[in-house]
């Protein structure tokens, strides 16, 4: 089979912006790409101003957290230690929920989640909040794919 690609004369070639996006993100923004990963065989990935900040090399099975401050042990510890006024992006890849306590859940509610507790097995989530930190209401922070009821 042969394939062909058209271009119509005088249209530019669409390019590709930070952290593969298709449009430029407005001034005073940040661009990002958060992507869970899939059952315990795709990686999860995330970019923040076209750095990839996770991906084949430093993922790993549960959840994979990562905080932006703008001055650039346990999960519960991490959270307390984040500096305020920061961003935080997580992924889950292979199983985010089965060792996760209860403690664990409530701290990354108060970093913004409402689907934390709902993660099941080998579930698909990533999520985007921050620490002191308020998002617009219109904002998606999260995703989750496969959850219990």
């Amino acid at each position: 089979m042969l394939s062909c690609a058209f271009r119509v004369l005088g249209a530019p070639l669409p390019k590709k912006q930070k952290c593969n996006r298709w449009s430029p993100c407005p001034k005073g923004s940040f661009a990002f790409q958060i992507v869970s990963g899939g059952g315990n065989k795709k990686l999860p990935k995330m970019c923040f101003e076209d750095e990839i900040i996770l991906g084949d090399l430093n993922a790993g099975r549960g959840i994979n957290i990562a905080y932006v401050n703008d001055n650039s042990g346990a999960l519960v510890e991490y959270i307390h230690e984040m500096p305020n006024n920061s961003f935080v992006l997580m992924a889950t890849f292979d199983d985010g929920s089965t060792k996760l306590k209860p403690e664990a859940k409530k701290e990354i509610e108060k970093l913004g989640s409402t689907l934390i507790t709902k993660i099941a097995f080998r579930a698909s989530w990533v999520f985007l909040g921050g620490k002191n930190i308020t998002l617009p209401n219109d904002f998606r922070k999260e995703k989750l794919l496969w959850c219990k009821s």
